[in-house]
């Protein structure tokens, strides 16, 4: 699905999840993404709006540190939304650590991409385009930040991403040489912390996801001809609050690869997914 298109679907489903789970409440408390932060946080001054007497508590970070406050901290939560949807099965479906699971159903509700944005004063901002994007992220001195692997999505995504790009270009080493212009200094649990560092010039070029890249100053990457590695944000409650019965899209067995328009992409495995387990 296109992002801008199932934005409508992305706030009203999750405004009805959320008016099931509130009916009898004051608080609703949600650990989301970074990345989802603004949409969100929009969302829930609208909620309250609707609801009044209820107070909308977002917290935003990566998604799994997110997940783990709920699977291993234990911390409540009313709603759970992630930028990678298979994290919420595999942390809360089975159990996390030792403990109990903490759902048992999620719904995929839009696409992103991973993209790369900068500013004027970056380094190579002049000469950077679709064609050498990968060789002016690997110029010595250049600095990139990127989000952290072992704790959001956009991070290993970043990494896959960067993987892709090296067998569309048949340059084995490009991952490589544009990671070593990230060392863990630049690294941040979310991507969106380091925004002010970008715009600061402390760092020259973020990987962020490309919904996050047109809501904010710093301009996109040159897009044709890069690689992107669409993800599917998911949202989830807690087991004892599930939805009424709803379809199941199918999943396609596994990633593939396509070269549409001079760019690549790796499709995801389900664009959109509702599912309603049996108890």
């Amino acid at each position: 699905m296109h992002p801008m298109k199932t934005l409508p679907l992305t706030l009203s489903a999750l405004a009805l999840a959320a008016a099931c789970t509130t009916a009898q409440a004051e608080t609703l408390t949600v650990f989301a993404a970074g990345t989802l932060g603004k949409t969100f946080t929009t969302l829930a001054r609208g909620f309250e709006k609707l609801h009044p007497g209820v107070t909308v508590q977002p917290q935003f970070g990566g998604s799994v540190k997110m997940v783990k406050q709920v699977t291993v901290l234990h911390q409540p939560a009313d709603i759970v939304a992630v930028a990678d949807y298979s994290v919420i099965p595999k942390y809360m479906f089975k159990g996390d650590e030792g403990n109990k699971p903490t759902a048992d159903w999620s719904i995929g509700f839009l696409g992103n991409a991973i993209t790369f944005i900068y500013t004027p004063k970056s380094k190579g901002a002049k000469e950077i385009n679709a064609d050498n994007w990968w060789k002016i992220l690997s110029e010595p001195g250049v600095q990139i930040g990127r989000s952290n692997p072992n704790t959001d999505p956009s991070g290993y995504q970043t990494l896959q991403m960067l993987d892709l790009a090296g067998r569309y270009y048949k340059q084995p080493d490009l991952e490589a040489k544009v990671l070593a212009n990230s060392p863990e200094s630049n690294m941040r649990d979310t991507e969106t912390d380091l925004i002010s560092a970008l715009q600061l010039g402390q760092i020259d070029y973020l990987a962020i996801y490309r919904s996050d890249a047109v809501q904010h100053p710093p301009r996109p990457a040159p897009r044709p001809r890069t690689a992107n590695f669409p993800a599917v944000p998911s949202f989830t409650r807690s087991r004892s609050q599930r939805p009424p019965r709803t379809p199941s899209w199918p999943r396609s067995s596994s990633p593939t690869c396509s070269d549409q328009q001079g760019k690549m992409s790796l499709r995801p495995m389900a664009s959109f997914r509702s599912s309603n387990p049996t108890p």
